[in-house]
């Protein structure tokens, strides 16, 4: 499992990825190291290879964005891509017919939160 420390207003931006290990899914054991510095709120996809795509939101960046970041052990995330989606707290869904969609919070220009959605395509 990927989790991220708690933001807390006005407690600073930096937050971290981290991962953890279950084999009861009840008790979890902390990995070492930090998946993705910078990042927060994962959601991981799990390829059939064996390979990790985590999405993660940045609010350190000049425009805060959802990010993905792909690792082939699943530990080791080494090329970041900044996306053009606005938004945070991402968890992804596979449809029936094979394809993903997104799910992201984001605001409008009223200030409200609304929940997004992006169709994509997981390679």
């Amino acid at each position: 499992g990927y989790f991220s420390d708690l933001p807390i207003p006005g407690g600073g931006t930096s937050h971290y990825i981290k991962s953890a290990t279950s084999a009861d899914l009840l008790t979890w054991n902390v990995e070492s190291g930090t998946r993705i510095s910078l990042g927060e709120q994962p959601c991981a996809f799990m390829h059939s290879d064996g390979s990790t795509t985590l999405f993660y939101f940045k609010a350190q960046s000049t425009e805060p964005r959802l990010y993905y970041a792909t690792a082939s052990d699943g530990l080791t995330f080494s090329t970041e891509v900044q996306s053009t989606i606005n938004g945070n707290g991402p968890d992804i869904l596979q449809l029936q017919d094979g394809s993903y969609l997104l799910y992201y919070d984001t605001s409008g220009s009223d200030g409200e939160f609304y929940v997004g959605a992006a169709r994509m395509t997981i390679d």
